[in-house]
């Protein structure tokens, strides 16, 4: 009769015990998965910050080379048409010359 009483408390306390465990092992996974998604959260933002900043200085990097390159090209046109028309005129000069003599 006490044995089994005893046995049966024992398993009670088993039982008890076991759900410590589960309850403190579920809690422990918990927090560590929740400092897990908190940490990542953060390495993205700050992963997407630093990516935004490259861009931007990508972006505004490629925009000073165009307008420099555009501003060079301008200039370029700009000689060469006054170069060409020049050399029109001196061509359009002396071809008159010839004619007339």
């Amino acid at each position: 009769m006490f044995a089994t009483i005893y046995s049966t408390i024992l398993s009670y306390i088993t039982t008890l015990k076991q759900q410590s465990y589960i309850t403190t092992l579920n809690t422990t996974l918990q927090s560590y998965i929740t400092t897990l998604i908190t940490t990542l959260q953060s390495y993205i933002t700050t992963l997407i910050t630093t990516l935004q900043s490259y861009i931007t200085t990508l972006i505004t990097t490629l925009q000073s080379y165009i307008t420099t390159l555009n501003t060079t090209l301008q200039s370029y046109i700009t000689t060469l048409n006054t170069t060409l028309q020049s050399y029109i005129t001196t061509l359009i000069t002396t071809l008159q010359s010839y004619i007339t003599t």
